[in-house]
């Protein structure tokens, strides 16, 4: 077999180590050159990447055949350990890069960078009881999304899992209300509420 000159590392392969483009022609750089350039090029532009991919996927699952074949190979790789390897990265991202997990696991479609300067705005404290955020810290809808609140940095804010629980979906006058109410029931001091 012949012999390929790469115009990346300027070294001579075989054939069998250079792609070929769609009409067949073998690539003037070799693979892993090829590999080196698309991992940078993905890191530098992410976002339109990521972009560029759902719309394709998309597209793809317009043609049945092709959402078959793409639904057996999501699955297949689901099963193969896909959950646990999910899973595994989430553990990592979330000692690593705590807003970054949150973004990613959260309801609320906020950037890691919005929920820091959430966070740094409340300076790390419940926005409802003033307690030091723990561990489990959750993000909460000011206004609902059940009364029309809608998924903006504006309308989001940290809450210690207990204040989230007992507020629900309640806005926050009614759920103050209801404070009041279970202050003058259990016979507390009310003067202060």
């Amino acid at each position: 077999m012949e012999d390929k000159f790469c115009k990346k590392c300027q070294v001579t392969k075989s054939f069998s180590e250079f792609g070929r483009k769609k009409g067949g022609v073998f690539r003037t750089v070799c693979k892993e050159c090829e590999n080196k350039y698309q991992r940078i090029y993905y890191a530098l532009n992410i976002e339109k990447c990521r972009t560029r991919n759902a719309t394709y996927q998309r597209k793809l699952r317009r043609i049945p055949k092709e959402a078959k074949k793409l639904r057996v190979a999501q699955k297949r790789c689901w099963q193969s350990g896909g959950r646990e390897r999910q899973q595994a990265y989430l553990d990592r991202l979330k000692k690593a890069d705590f807003f970054k997990w949150k973004s990613r696991k959260s309801y609320i479609f906020l950037s890691a960078k919005q929920l820091k300067s959430l966070w740094d705005k409340q300076q790390g404290h419940c926005a409802l009881t003033g307690r030091p955020l723990g561990k489990d810290p959750q993000l909460d809808h000011i206004i609902p999304k059940t009364r029309g609140g809608t998924d903006c940095y504006e309308n989001s804010r940290w809450l210690c899992e207990e204040a989230n629980q007992a507020k629900r979906n309640l806005l926050d006058s009614e759920f103050l209300q209801l404070c009041r109410e279970v202050m003058l029931w259990e016979g507390g001091p009310t003067q202060n509420l």
